[in-house]
């Protein structure tokens, strides 16, 4: 609950009666696949509409458990190669508790009208399978509605693999449940809409037994009937900006006073449950007279519940002044995104209000009132009504000059970063193989950031570190590209051996590279033990940015040495240069706040090295080509 109030208009005498809900909130949607083991104590995460869980023998927990609060229709999907057994514990309607065993796989779905999962597994229908439920599943489910129904059904005569049964009618017409195979059964069993049965199977009589019925009952159980007596909304906390971009959330508070309907004397005041709050609480635009959800007016706006901590929501502080906390009121907060079709689609003028909901998604009977003044054209304006929908996007990139809607480069080329073996091997080897070492090495740094205050640059698949290309300058002692590489020399001096390029985010070091020499202690066909080095950037800050890196090293060799050399792939195999006179870099990127884009280049050959030198036939791909890049903002 939130503690703060604010200064706003209310409205009086509202009175809304609910019996039950079902609520449907929209989500950013996104699926997750995750090992059992990576399970934090067993608890299946509730952010993604679909989840996948799969077990095996190294990774495996004794017990797993079902989302607590997930979103209407969220998918989880549980499977297994392990040897052992394992539980799925949950609101599941019938079962509660799965046991999944080698091969098992299972499907379980929310349905918010039932405030518990179903398991669609082994679903049968008397369509698909008839009048005798089937017993050749653990777990059997057997559905009834209105063009899938029979007047009477029958249960099998053996257990069969089936451990338990669930029947389940959404049917509007009654079904018997022959009582042949029932426990106790002295007449057929009465199926009525809404109603479940769950039967076990009983070794001692050979029959079916009833263990639970009438699971609907808890379905009507958690919403109140309410009256509220007053509502107001507050769009300025964290400021009053939002992009357009359909991932930053911006928090909007409603606050209220509500009591039990009946309690029309004492008034007591009541908090709302936040399946209450789901249900009761609408936000509409501000000046109309029969208020609507947000989202019937305009499709890019989603309103939920649940905040989503990838992405900040502040662009802005609050400007409203923090009262002192009442215990006749309470605070509500819920979440707005716009998701803009491009980047002229937005909004600076969005006034919003708030009304309580007076429409019936069941049965269950009507709700009384309409309340609206909070959002009538006549109710008193303030500032805490509107939202300015901005754009978010980068669309371009600058090397100086400020533009919010660019991204600024800073860059550096040939820069020394050592300049002798000691200096080399202490600042970059990682590992002494007791190979000829590095003696000089220099880099290209091409750093983007953004211009935006409290912004910064992040790779939307976690992934920090991508290789662009690696290799030697002399890739070919003979007429072939096999791998083995020369030094390279220009009179007596030596000149650059090898580079790496990478794709970085934030100040993460470049991938390592190792490489093995001959030199005149090793025979004739072997190389030493392996170097491994790693290149950083000790005095440039590319924290919150993403940036091209590329270091250029000559390796010292000796006298008598053949200057023969070969480098290793990160799992340990010898490889050959990159190939080509170009790489194409091409990455979907965000930043904090959930602007997408997509960042081109090309990275090309060094024009006094390798190919372009005349030295060899490889290119030294160490060299950013700007009048190629390019920044394409993503609406999706």
């Amino acid at each position: 609950m939130i503690r703060n109030r604010s200064r706003s208009t209310m409205i009086t005498g509202i009175k809304v009666i609910s019996l039950l809900i079902v609520s449907v909130i929209s989500f950013q949607s996104y699926a997750l696949t995750i090992d059992a083991k990576d399970l934090l104590y067993g608890q299946i995460p509730a952010s993604d509409e679909v989840v996948t869980v799969y077990a095996s023998d190294a990774n495996w927990k004794r017990e797993i458990f079902l989302p607590i609060k997930p979103k209407n229709n969220t998918k989880i999907n549980v499977s297994s190669d392990a040897a052992y057994h394992f539980d799925v514990n949950g609101e599941i309607v019938g079962f509660n508790e799965i046991t999944v065993s080698k091969g098992d796989r299972y499907q379980f779905v929310y349905k918010n009208n039932l405030r518990s999962w179903l398991l669609t597994t082994n679903n049968f229908t008397p369509n698909s399978i008839g009048q005798t439920i089937p017993n050749s599943k653990k777990y059997v489910t057997y559905t009834l509605s209105n063009a899938n129904w029979y007047n009477t059904i029958f249960l099998p005569s053996e257990k069969g693999d089936a451990d338990k049964i669930l029947i389940r009618s959404v049917a509007t017409y009654d079904t018997h449940l022959n009582a042949d195979n029932l426990l106790h059964g002295q007449s057929d069993l009465l199926i009525k809409t809404g109603d479940s049965f769950i039967l076990n199977w009983s070794n001692k009589e050979s029959k079916w037994a009833v263990q639970t019925i009438g699971y609907k009952a808890k379905a009507t159980s958690t919403i109140r009937d309410i009256t509220f007596a007053e509502l107001s909304i507050n769009t300025s906390t964290k400021g009053n900006q939002l992009y357009n971009n359909g991932y930053m959330q911006k928090p909007i508070e409603i606050k209220y006073r509500a009591y039990l309907y009946g309690d029309d004397i004492d008034q007591t005041p009541i908090e709302l449950s936040a399946e209450e709050e789901k249900y009761y609480l609408k936000i509409a635009q501000f000046g109309e007279s029969t208020p609507q959800p947000i989202s019937l007016l305009y499709p890019q706006i989603d309103i939920s519940s649940s905040v989503n901590e990838r992405y900040e929501s502040s662009l802005g502080q609050s400007s409203y002044r923090v009262e002192p906390r009442s215990n006749n009121y309470f605070k509500a907060t819920v979440y707005m995104t716009y998701k803009g079709l491009s980047g002229t689609d937005t909004n600076n003028s969005l006034d919003l209000c708030v009304f309580a909901n007076p429409e019936r998604t069941d049965d269950y009977g009507p709700i009384s009132g309409y309340p609206n003044d909070n959002c009538n054209s006549a109710a008193p304006g303030n500032n805490y009504r509107r939202v300015n929908v901005i754009k978010g996007e980068y669309n371009r990139y600058v090397d100086s000059g400020y533009d919010t809607n660019s991204i600024k480069m800073s860059f550096d080329e040939d820069k020394v970063l050592c300049v002798n073996e000691v200096d080399c091997h202490n600042k970059y080897r990682v590992r002494n193989g007791w190979t000829r070492g590095v003696s000089y090495a220099k880099e290209n740094h091409y750093v983007f950031s953004s211009q935006r205050n409290n912004h910064y640059f992040r790779p939307i698949d976690g992934v920090k570190s991508i290789g662009v290309a690696r290799g030697c300058v002399f890739d070919s002692k003979g007429d072939q590209v096999d791998g083995i590489c020369n030094n390279v020399k220009s009179s007596n001096w030596d000149l650059e051996d090898w580079y790496t390029t990478d794709f970085l985010f934030g100040n993460t070091s470049m991938r390592d590279f190792s490489y093995s020499t001959k030199d005149k202690n090793s025979n004739n066909s072997g190389f030493s033990s392996q170097d491994t080095w790693r290149f950083y950037l000790t005095d440039v800050n590319r924290e919150n940015s993403f940036s091209i890196v590329a270091t250029k090293s000559v390796i010292d060799f000796y006298s008598g040495d053949s200057g023969n050399f070969v480098f290793w792939t990160d799992a340990g195999h010898w490889s050959g240069s990159t190939s080509g006179n170009k790489v194409d870099i091409n990455h979907q990127i965000e930043d904090n706040y959930g602007n997408h884009f997509i960042f081109s280049a090309k990275v090309i050959g060094e024009t006094n090295m390798g190919a372009n030198a005349g030295v060899s036939d490889q290119y030294v791909l160490t060299k950013l080509d700007r009048s190629s890049i390019k920044i394409m903002p993503v609406y999706d």
